[in-house]
């Protein structure tokens, strides 16, 4: 059983030791008594340069495409993969692509056509597949489309939706469909949803219940990413909820900033994205201030990633005002948006671009991190340098990159296997 307090962390290179580094989410309005506080500004290093052999293994932007329109168009916001389709959730509803594959010159050419004057007709007949797109989750030749009116779900072929307000994500889980909302779970019991009380949260009501992502482990649990940490069901255990898990966080109280510790070495409380690695035992976890690798055995290491990043302080007698915290790397942003994880390499969406790290190079020089990490931006041929979410095509071998503008196919991946 996972117990707080109880891991095995790894120190970062760069700066004070890892759980001094973590803090919880950016202040959105500082009459808040218990807020967590992030970074929100950029490193004011430079970004790492790869090594030769870090940036010469063939892995680039083999296609990308751009959506025409306002840019909430091209804005992509979820991607899921239903072959040949894939689909591309924006901020103005779900889109979809072909992938059209050929030989010219002997070589293997890659062209994304957009798919929309055969699926936009069967779309505007979902409502919640014409609003803005939350997550999409494709398993099995089935999707899950999330959106700020609703879901539906997609076997390939057709669509069946429902008009029920807000959800975050879903996923299928013990044969129960669960729904994440900002207000806290839902369990559909035949066609009436049923509010879910997840007894383990004991700090930080609101912000623990706005649910942000799932997903399931190879024990049966399912695990739930919040604004304020993770948590797990098990419906195995008698107790059911495993224990509320968090990072340092920081309370605001007349203007005085009090910093508070966490319960584990989490990077960030806010949790963006999370994909969990059977192989390894454990669960890649993308938040606003760092990723954090969470072993789900204790003789496996925790490890988390960060830039320096910004968060408030009191100490001076100035007032509030912004300090920095150093982190273990150099990036132009620490907020991750998405996170994949294929053989060795851990992929990160930030606002500066697709970070990919090698995590075995990592261990072996984790104070040189042109041995281990590259970025991937506009001159790279990404759409753009904010990525906002990554999906992983594992018979292919190939990475889909969402950005602001547009999506790129990224590859090849590495089969190289990850050491734990």
């Amino acid at each position: 059983m996972i117990k707080p307090n109880s891991w095995k962390a790894r120190t970062p290179v760069r700066g004070q030791n890892g759980n001094s580094l973590l803090v919880g989410f950016v202040i959105a309005s500082i009459a808040l008594l218990l807020l967590g506080v992030s970074g929100c500004g950029d490193s004011p290093g430079a970004v790492a340069s790869p090594d030769d052999e870090n940036s010469s293994d063939g892995f680039m932007v083999l296609a990308s495409h751009r959506f025409e329109g306002a840019e909430a168009e091209g804005w992509v916001t979820a991607i899921g993969y239903s072959a040949p389709q894939i689909l591309v959730g924006t901020k103005i509803g779900l889109k979809f692509l072909k992938i059209a594959e050929d030989q010219e010159d002997g070589k293997a050419t890659i062209e994304l056509k957009d798919d929309g004057a055969l699926m936009d007709p069967v779309i505007r007949g979902h409502a919640p597949l014409t609003f803005p797109i939350t997550r999409i989750v494709s398993e099995k030749g089935n999707s899950f489309i999330c959106s700020e009116d609703g879901y539906a779900s997609y076997d390939g072929r057709n669509f069946s939706s429902e008009s029920i307000g807000k959800i975050t994500d879903m996923v299928e889980f013990e044969g129960t469909i669960w729904a994440g909302r900002t207000s806290g779970l839902e369990r559909k019991v035949g066609k009436d949803w049923h509010k879910q009380t997840v007894e383990s949260i004991k700090l930080n009501q609101s912000r623990s219940n706005n649910v942000k992502r799932f997903i399931c482990d190879d024990r049966n649990r399912l695990w739930i990413g919040s604004e304020f940490g993770l948590f797990y069901y098990d419906k195995a255990d008698a107790s059911k909820w495993g224990p509320h898990l968090y990072g340092d966080y920081q309370n605001l109280v007349q203007s005085e900033v009090i910093n508070e510790r966490g319960n584990c070495p989490l990077a960030g409380n806010v949790v963006n994205d999370m994909v969990f690695d059977a192989a390894g035992k454990r669960i890649f976890v993308a938040t606003e201030t760092g990723m954090s690798i969470v072993p789900l055995e204790e003789k496996i290491e925790w490890i988390t990633l960060q830039g320096d990043h910004e968060v408030l302080s009191s100490e001076s007698g100035d007032g509030l005002h912004r300090v920095t915290r150093r982190g273990n790397l150099a990036l132009s942003s620490t907020d991750m948006t998405s996170v994949a994880y294929f053989g060795k390499w851990v992929f990160l969406g930030t606002s500066g671009g697709l970070v990919r790290i090698d995590l075995e190079a990592f261990r072996k020089k984790p104070d040189n991190a042109g041995s281990f990490m590259k970025i991937y931006d506009t001159e790279s041929g990404l759409p753009a340098d904010p990525v906002t979410s990554l999906y992983v095509m594992e018979e292919s071998r190939r990475l889909i990159v969402g950005t602001e503008a547009g999506i790129a196919i990224m590859g090849p991946l590495d089969t190289g296997a990850s050491t734990n």
